[in-house]
């Protein structure tokens, strides 16, 4: 895909402001359904498909995942990119149990949203919220969809 810089930014943005549309979209295992129920791979899933952006997205995981295909799976689609690289729209992995597992995702918001948009089974939906310390220190790595690089 040939792009400006301009271009890149616009999508990166798109993309974002489609992830912040599943806002307050109650949390469900697998979910892939727009206010009505999604999992964390939910908003990523919707904001591709909303613009048009291929994406590899499996069903039949389990509710904590394998602790290998989470990351495996979004790398299908997704390439790694450096933490110094931030740039709004990027897919973050992060750890629960195991710091070399990915286990949770979410999406860069910030520029466009307040910093760190996911889903929370905690909370119950879909959030977008300030990266904080907790969220900091689970950070795995960061990933970019070929087509917002």
């Amino acid at each position: 895909m040939t792009t400006t810089a301009g271009t890149v930014v616009e999508l990166r943005t798109a993309f974002v402001e489609a992830a912040l549309e599943c806002l307050r979209t109650p949390f469900i295992h697998q979910g892939r359904c727009l206010g009505a129920g999604m999992d964390c791979g939910g908003p990523v899933a919707y904001a591709c498909k909303k613009l048009g952006l291929p994406i590899y997205d499996p069903k039949g995981y389990g509710p904590w995942g394998d602790g290998q295909s989470l990351e495996a799976d979004l790398r299908r689609t997704f390439e790694v990119v450096d933490d110094d690289d931030a740039q709004a729209g990027d897919v973050i992995l992060f750890y629960w149990r195991s710091k070399s597992i990915a286990q949770h995702v979410g999406i860069e918001s910030t520029g466009v949203g307040r910093g760190l948009l996911h889903t929370s089974s905690l909370i119950g939906h879909v959030i977008d919220q300030e990266w904080d310390t907790r969220w900091r220190q689970r950070f795995l790595k960061r990933m970019r969809h070929p087509e917002l690089a």
